[in-house]
């Protein structure tokens, strides 16, 4: 038998690259989340729930069995369990350590103060009283979001101190600085802890209230991605990724960028979502997915940074409120040359909102081009009309 692979809490997108290396293929599934077409790809296949303490020593013993020695998986939502998996295997807890450090976004800011890379104020809110106490030594305005949040949930920008008697305590939170200039994301692979920057990533929010911590689009070109601007973005990002602990694997790191200097808004051990895998290949050729399959599974994998010879981008559609009976234009997008992806929400005689998080938005288009991408995206948004009743 050749080169295996273990996978947890994955579907097709990255088993059928797996399969297509020829790897033996190992997947543990919620019975929930399980597709047809992921166990199809399979070779082997244990259902569990893989956050169940219960299943640990069922999980190691499949895996075990298997000959699997390391666990992969980009889902946000699985990865605590592979940290726990692969520090199992390997009998260390560096794993589950990086991984709380970038989930838990208070115990990262309180790992990054004194360095470099702290130089972002912040409080951790647990009640009113700290809420009162992150407005006086923050100031106004300042953020508030979950300290375990994904997906733009919550995420809220606290003006005044006439809004503090309207925020609800009930769960963890972490209130932070406010940060102007431009957000970016750095998308990086790491083997051994050596540090690659495969792309910078521009960012762009809806502007509209309930919305404008969702992302709206984003733009991978060559300006953010050559010269003394990608440099200092790339010393300042690998630097970091060293000092919490990353040695290899994807990673997602959100940066704001101002007069004064980089500032690390979050990272995450997995690779982008909002489809960026998807633009970092259009617009370089790497494929981040299948270095991770390279690198959990043992082949030879090439982390050599390539050149972005597309602007590639992604817009998130944004509709005017309203009852629709359906979304036309969708075809026409589809047969512009610049386009790689189109997907638009089924919608038939149904309400159209604006999106509130990052769950709640209506579709996307993909475009690559050596021209500007941005008036690619721009040029889709107008052709994908709604049909208001």
């Amino acid at each position: 038998m050749g080169s295996k692979i273990g996978f947890i809490g994955s579907g097709k997108l990255l088993l059928d690259r797996a399969k297509s290396f020829g790897l033996y293929v190992v997947l543990i599934q919620k019975q929930s989340l399980a597709s047809m077409e992921a166990i199809a790809l399979a070779d082997s296949v244990l259902l569990c729930d893989y956050d169940a303490a219960d299943n640990k020593k069922i999980i190691l013993d499949f895996l075990r069995e298997q000959g699997i020695e390391k666990v992969l998986t980009l889902s946000e939502k699985a990865l605590p369990a592979a940290a726990w998996i692969n520090d199992e295997l390997s009998h260390d807890t560096k794993n589950s350590t990086t991984a709380e450090i970038v989930k838990n976004k208070i115990l990262m800011r309180d790992t990054l103060k004194g360095t470099p890379y702290g130089n972002v104020n912040y409080h951790a809110v647990r009640s009113a009283n700290d809420l009162s106490q992150a407005a006086a030594l923050l100031g106004f305005p300042f953020i508030l979001k979950p300290s375990r949040g994904v997906g733009s949930e919550n995420v809220h920008l606290v003006v005044d101190d006439k809004q503090l008697p309207t925020i609800n305590v009930q769960q963890t939170l972490i209130a932070e600085q406010y940060i102007g200039g431009k957000e970016y994301s750095i998308e990086a692979y790491s083997v051994n802890g050596v540090h690659t920057v495969h792309a910078v990533t521009e960012k762009s929010l809806f502007d509209n209230e309930d919305s404008r911590f969702v992302e709206h689009g984003h733009v991978v070109s060559r300006e953010n991605n050559d010269g003394p601007f990608f440099a200092a973005i790339d010393d300042f990002v690998c630097g970091f990724l060293s000092l919490i602990g990353i040695e290899s694997g994807a990673t997602h790191t959100e940066v704001k960028v101002v007069r004064s200097g980089i500032h690390i808004i979050e990272s995450h051990n997995r690779v982008g979502g909002d489809n960026i895998p998807e633009l970092v290949y259009h617009a370089t050729g790497v494929d981040l997915y299948s270095l991770a399959i390279q690198d959990a599974s043992g082949l030879p994998l090439d982390n050599t940074r390539k050149p972005v010879s597309n602007n590639s981008g992604i817009l998130f559609f944004d509709f005017e409120p309203g009852q629709v009976s359906s979304l036309c234009g969708e075809q026409r997008v589809k047969l512009l040359p610049f386009v790689k992806d189109v997907s638009l929400p089924e919608l038939i005689n149904a309400p159209l909102s604006r999106p509130v998080d990052s769950f709640s938005r209506n579709g996307y288009v993909i475009c690559s081009t050596p021209e500007d991408v941005k008036s690619k995206l721009e040029l889709c948004q107008t052709l994908i009309k709604p049909i208001y009743i």
